[in-house]
């Protein structure tokens, strides 16, 4: 299982970036369904607090469908703990 959950580094974009960024793979780009999995996994494995590091060394994330997506008890609470770091 990776460390991190799948993201989309080569996704093409059109987004003015912040100043100081300047290509796209320093972003990631994910579905928030994958995100969620991933957290999910990581939390079930006792490697939450890691994952969290590694993601936390973004500026931000891309996380897309976060609206459209029905998520358990379980699932919200790894997304807001994901949203509480940053």
């Amino acid at each position: 299982m990776p460390a991190a959950p799948p993201t989309e580094p080569n996704r093409r974009c059109s987004h003015q970036w912040p100043k100081g960024l300047t290509r796209c793979d320093q972003i990631p780009f994910t579905r928030c369904s994958l995100l969620v999995q991933g957290l999910l996994a990581a939390n079930r494995d006792f490697r939450l607090e890691k994952l969290l590091r590694q993601l936390s060394r973004f500026e931000a994330l891309i996380v897309d469908d976060l609206g459209y997506v029905q998520h358990s008890r379980e699932e919200m609470e790894v997304l807001f703990t994901l949203l509480a770091e940053r």
